[in-house]
């Protein structure tokens, strides 16, 4: 796009200079991770650069509880939140969500407990929850529809570029 000044196609190049590099690297293994694997330039997956890719799928309700109880295991929690509510709520969410949503509960309770002066041990009470997960989701929503923006300004690039090339 024109905000970002070539900055994507010159990271993409140096990239390419590195793994193509004059030098043989033993024992270097380059890993890259992307949620957008769409916008990925295929240059890059030719063989002897990325070499394999290993998609992770989003967490199904079993690994979302396992998520969920991991990053919770040595949090607080009021006995009144049942972790399947949240395991049910959290349908669609990556791991790297579900473990935002539990630390945002845990950095809610403690502005609470900080703003009430209370003296009373910590307790993440299920509001607490219930806000992070608004929260995150807010955000997830947020990412979401800024990259279907970018996508829809990418593909009338290209549709511009392709009449303009007929022409």
């Amino acid at each position: 796009t024109q905000l970002d000044s070539g900055v994507t196609e010159r990271v993409v190049n140096q990239l390419l200079t590195e793994l193509d590099g004059i030098e043989e690297l033993e024992n270097v293994v380059v890993i890259a991770a992307t949620n957008r694997k769409d916008l990925i330039d295929s240059a890059l997956l030719r063989p002897g650069r990325i070499d394999s890719i290993i998609e992770l799928q989003i967490p199904d309700k079993e690994a979302r509880e396992k998520i969920i109880s991991v990053h919770t295991i040595r949090m607080p929690l009021d006995k009144n939140i049942k972790i399947k509510n949240y395991v049910s709520k959290t349908d669609g969410f990556t791991g790297a969500d579900i473990e935002a949503i539990c630390r945002n509960a845990g950095m809610i309770a403690i502005k609470r407990q900080y703003l009430n002066k209370s003296k009373q041990p910590l307790k993440i009470l299920k509001e607490d929850f219930d806000k992070a997960l608004e929260n995150v989701a807010k955000s997830i929503n947020k990412q979401m529809h800024k990259h279907e923006h970018k996508d829809k300004e990418k593909k009338e690039k290209t549709k511009k570029e392709k009449i303009s090339e007929n022409s």
